[in-house]
């Protein structure tokens, strides 16, 4: 079968093309360093950064041959995406290097930001505004994608099954067609991030930093920020908690609001009422616990921000400190996550309902005859057995990554809950702190968390698309 085959050079070409295109965001930075006048090595670190990402993909898009005789098959695909998200992330740190980062903190902070997680090891902040700027923008196009980013060039061209690369990604169909799903999913994603803003502004923000957290909230990012003294204000608080659930909640859910102008579209969204019956629950346990030290703004602001990822005025300090049941509840919720097709990570609220759905099945099933079954229906539709098993396959992948990752943290001497902890933050592209995650951190465990990150992001299965091509491909076959 032809999709045993690698095609490099068509891979290489079509990763060349999303580079291309998205090279351009590169200029966005130039823009405010000349605006704000910043020192001429800031606006020219930007500037040779276009260049060099520019001229990488225009090479490999314009001059590999392009093979009219050759479809690739979704499983290409897969492996697109992944090279993207490793190269593009390497090229999104080339900004780093005139503030004086090294390598692998630039690389652990750029996958950190287009994976939405938020965590870094940058050895300090630097309050430059275009470098502000550029953070942000990481973050937001990291919540909707790589790919559709450069979603102009992809429609107009005939290279691309707009199809297959925006499922690749993990976006459904929404519209009728996936161009027209491309196009509806940035008009929603700019509709949410006005909204945030013009929130933001009403509750006494600037306009600047109003743009930066909105767009890092919307993503369900929550990265460390200059001006983040912003988030110790309760009302502030409350604005940027409602700006990530608004991002935790699924691109499908929106788009019905948006088709339908019913906001009462919400209400009937099983994810949605799923998150907000769980984040309800939580807040009456840890007021409970928290109510004479906490003020209950701060603690809606950490479960919501362990649910879909963001601002918490929770250090690392005072979430290790937590109580043993408060400590394994926020494992747990970022475990799961926001929805499925959001911004949020985590293996989602839909495939944990379908998880518990389908162990009532089982449990209904053992006291059928033999050969019989019970009719499953989720979510107005019916689960076939394939999905199951592809289910319980995702979420022991999904185990097994983090079993990885905590062994590698507690082989270096990290304490084991903290490092479960860590790992399931970090995997699940929330990002809330433990302490783990410093600059002082050996290269091995870094390295390890950057791989949670990306596996986390790319939800498992583009990386046992790559991993089934390798042994492919040692097999000879």
């Amino acid at each position: 079968m032809y999709y045993t085959r690698w095609y490099f050079n068509l891979i290489l070409k079509y990763i060349g093309q999303i580079i291309y295109y998205s090279s351009f965001i590169f200029l966005i930075p130039i823009l405010f360093s000349l605006i704000f006048k910043e020192p001429f090595a800031f606006t020219l670190s930007y500037g040779i950064s276009f260049i060099i990402v520019f001229l990488f993909g225009l090479i490999l898009y314009k001059f590999i041959p392009k093979n009219d005789f050759v479809e690739l098959s979704g499983v290409h695909y897969l492996l697109i995406i992944c090279g993207v998200w490793i190269i593009f992330c390497a090229a999104a740190t080339l900004p780093y290097y005139v503030f004086g980062y090294n390598f692998i903190d630039s690389f652990f902070d750029a996958m950190s930001l287009l994976t939405t997680t938020g965590t870094t090891t940058l050895p300090y902040i630097v309050s430059t505004v275009s470098w502000h700027i550029w953070k942000a923008l990481l973050s937001w196009i990291g919540g909707i994608g790589i790919v559709l980013i450069a979603f102009y060039g992809l429609l107009n061209t005939g290279l691309f099954t707009s199809k297959k690369i925006a499922r690749a990604e993990g976006h459904d169909q929404m519209d009728v067609s996936y161009k027209d799903t491309i196009k509806d999913l940035w008009i929603i994603y700019t509709i949410l991030t006005v909204i945030g803003i013009v929130l933001l502004l009403l509750v006494g923000m600037d306009l600047l930093n109003s743009v930066t957290y909105t767009m890092s909230a919307i993503s369900t990012t929550g990265h460390d920020m200059p001006n983040n003294d912003y988030i110790y204000q309760s009302n502030i608080q409350l604005a940027v908690s409602f700006i990530i659930f608004l991002g935790a909640i699924s691109f499908i859910t929106h788009y019905k609001v948006y088709k339908e102008k019913n906001l009462f579209v919400y209400f009937k969204d099983m994810q949605v009422i799923s998150m907000f019956l769980m984040a309800l629950v939580l807040f009456v346990i840890f007021y409970i616990y928290l109510s004479g030290t906490q003020t209950w703004q701060s603690i809606i602001g950490l479960i919501i921000g362990a649910m879909g990822g963001g601002f918490t005025t929770f250090t690392p300090l005072m979430i290790a400190g937590l109580a043993p049941l408060l400590f394994f509840l926020l494992i747990f919720i970022m475990f799961i996550g926001g929805a499925k097709g959001s911004t949020a990570g985590g293996i989602t609220q839909e495939r944990f309902l379908l998880l518990i759905k389908s162990v009532i099945w089982q449990i209904r099933e053992i006291r059928l005859p033999d050969l019989s079954n019970i009719s499953k229906k989720f979510n107005g539709r019916i689960i076939e057995n394939t999905e199951i098993r592809l289910l319980y396959f995702f979420i022991a992948s999904y185990v097994f990554f983090i079993i990885f990752g905590v062994l590698i943290l507690t082989a270096y001497n990290y304490p084991l809950s903290t490092s479960i902890f860590e790992v399931v933050s970090t995997q699940g592209n929330i990002g809330v702190p433990i302490g783990i995650a410093e600059h002082s951190m050996s290269l091995i465990p870094k390295i390890v968390l950057i791989i949670n990150m990306w596996v986390g992001r790319l939800e498992i299965i583009p990386i046992f698309g790559l991993i089934g091509m390798m042994f492919q491909k040692m097999g000879g076959r």
